[in-house]
Formats: structure tokens, C-alpha cells, sequence
């Protein structure tokens, strides 16, 4: 993936040549403690997910198509300022960044994830 964000539910697979999917927190915590700088991490992500991050706290996130972004948003804990729920009153506005799909306006309460490429 380059230089993808990394999301949360991204699940960690390599460090450096070390093969780390099948240890504990402690174990790749050992590992990354005792690694010589520069590392190389490598991530895992479910394909059938989109990356959606919020530029306003720049959290990102691994979620299917059509999740609600109130809900996403929630879970990147986005401060977003509800106040109709239908989507008229703006109120709500966010950027988001989709994969492949730019920077764009929307309004949380009542957009969906849009589908990935």
C-alpha cells in the first residue's frame, strides 16, 4: 500500500524480516524495543474495507462501504457538532480523505462510506 495510512484494525505482520502475527503485545513490543532504527513495519488490512480519515484529528479507520460516518466518526472520535440529523442544516460539515477518492465535504449525519476502488 505505499504510503496508505495506517487504520485502525489494521493488523501488524512484519517487523523488518520478523514474521509478528502470531505474538503478543508484549513479544512486538520486545521487538520494536529492541530494533535498530530505521524499522520497517507492514500492515495487513481486510480488502473488502475503505480507509476513511478524518483530516480534522487525522485518525483513520478501516470500515465497509456504506457504514454511517456519524458512526465512524464516533469511533475516530471526531468532535463533530450535531444539531437537525437530516442533513439540511450543515451544522455537522466535515473533510473527509477516501482512498482514491480526494478530499471532500460531508455531512456525517447523514453521509455513508463511500466504496473503494
Amino acid at each position: 500500500r505505499g504510503e496508505a495510512d495506517v487504520c485502525i484494525g489494521d493488523a501488524l505482520v512484519f517487523i523488518d524480516d520478523i514474521a509478528c502475527d502470531d505474538m503478543t503485545f508484549d513479544q512486538v513490543m520486545t521487538i520494536l524495543a529492541n530494533s535498530a532504527d530505521p524499522i520497517k513495519l507492514t500492515f495487513r488490512r481486510d480488502t473488502s474495507l475503505v480507509a476513511v480519515r478524518f483530516t480534522q484529528n487525522g485518525v483513520a479507520i478501516a470500515v465497509p462501504p456504506g457504514t454511517p460516518l456519524k458512526q465512524v466518526g464516533a469511533l475516530c472520535r471526531a468532535k463533530i457538532q450535531y444539531s437537525c440529523s437530516s442533513g439540511d442544516c450543515a451544522t455537522c460539515e466535515q473533510t473527509i480523505q477516501a482512498e482514491d477518492a480526494g478530499v471532500r465535504y460531508v455531512r456525517p449525519c447523514v453521509a455513508r462510506v463511500p466504496k473503494g476502488s
